[in-house]
């Protein structure tokens, strides 16, 4: 997935594409709490389109990169499950209750 945004907040866009296992080419407008250059994407530090394909064909020519990359991006969208962030609003709310 590419994504050469100049205005994020916080990337779902990416976060889709990681949770099917598609690596991500962003630029430095998607958070490095989202993007973590070389394990769950490749960072592009620019708008120039002839970087992004530079980019995709590093990707694209190396089956190891682009393995590890899917795999860190899968990984890091696991801590975003809806089950464990409902767990940890419950736990935050008990937290909070009992210091009242």
């Amino acid at each position: 997935m590419i994504l050469p945004s100049s205005g994020e907040v916080f990337s779902y866009t990416a976060m889709e594409a990681m949770a099917c296992g598609t690596p991500v080419v962003a630029s430095y407008a998607v958070p490095g709490e989202v993007l973590i250059d070389g394990v769950n994407g490749i960072r592009v530090n620019s708008l120039n389109p002839v970087d992004y394909a530079n980019a995709l064909e590093r990707l694209l020519n190396n089956e190891e990169l682009l393995l590890r990359l899917s795999r860190g991006g899968l990984s890091f969208v696991q801590g975003f499950d809806y089950v464990k962030v409902a767990s940890r609003y419950l736990e935050l709310i008990g937290r909070l209750l009992n210091t009242s």
